[in-house]
Order: C-alpha cells, then structure tokens, then sequence
C-alpha cells in the first residue's frame, strides 16, 4: 500500500529473516530519502491523516529499542532512549516516555519541561502540565501540521 507523504512515499522492506522496516523514497526521482533499514514503524499525526511529516519537517520514527525523532532527510533530531514520543497537539513539545515508562514532557532539543513522574499520556496530571507549560510560553497555538 502506497502512502505519499510530503512528495515522498513510504516504503517497506524486509531482512532475509523476516523483519519489516520502513523508509522514505522521493515521489518524483525514486532517490531513497530514508533508508528502510532501522525504522519498524512512524507515528501517524495527531489529525489522523497518515504517517505526516510536521510543517517543521519532523516525524516520530520507531525502532526495535527506542523511539527517535528525525527530519525529512533522515537525520536523527532527538535520541535520548526513550521508549514512546508523541506530539502534543498543536504545540511544539513532546511527551515522552523514559526507561522505566514513566512520562514527561520535553522540547524538540531534549530539554525536560516536566519531569518524568506521570504513569500515561493520557493522565490529567500530565495534561495539566502541559497547559501550564503552553501558558509560560505564551499559549499562542501551533499549527504543526
């Protein structure tokens, strides 16, 4: 199944033992953009509309041990170990979860803006924080997709 996304399609392949990565390839040349060979998988958007790229170029990239941010052309972004990232709605943070699966919220540089104390994304602790922190940072709404 073809997804285009960002004039790129996604693409499949597996090992010879069987295991499937994703990749990127440019929609008009065929040039490889994002090797299939690390990526087991990629967020979809908050929106729902598929496997997107956000304005700033960014996407969550899974790989067997960890989860990673990278940018269009594949450079690896953020890489701290962690086991989940996700966007947190329109604005430009993350949740993320540690080692140990506890959840806190950073920037796109790795900073920690909430410690890693929450037990889900989903927990009402975490989202009070994060409207605490897109207060201080002046509650203008991003669109990032």
């Amino acid at each position: 199944s073809k997804v285009t996304v960002d004039s790129m399609v996604r693409v499949e392949a597996k090992t010879a033992d069987g295991k499937k990565y994703m990749g990127f390839i440019d929609a008009a040349t065929g040039r490889v953009v994002i090797e299939p060979d690390r990526y087991i998988a990629f967020n979809r958007s908050i929106a729902g509309k598929g496997f997107n790229f956000t304005k700033d170029g960014y996407i969550i990239a899974h790989m067997a041990d960890k989860v990673v941010m990278i940018n269009k052309t594949g450079q690896v972004i953020l890489d701290n170990g962690y086991k989940a990232l996700g966007f947190y709605n329109d604005c430009r943070i993350l949740k993320a979860a540690n080692a140990e699966w506890k959840v806190g919220i950073i920037d796109y540089q790795g900073n920690v803006l909430e410690p890693f104390v929450h037990n889900s994304f989903q927990s009402k602790s975490l989202s009070k924080a994060a409207n605490r922190i897109s207060k201080e940072k002046g509650g203008v709404k991003v669109e990032i997709w």
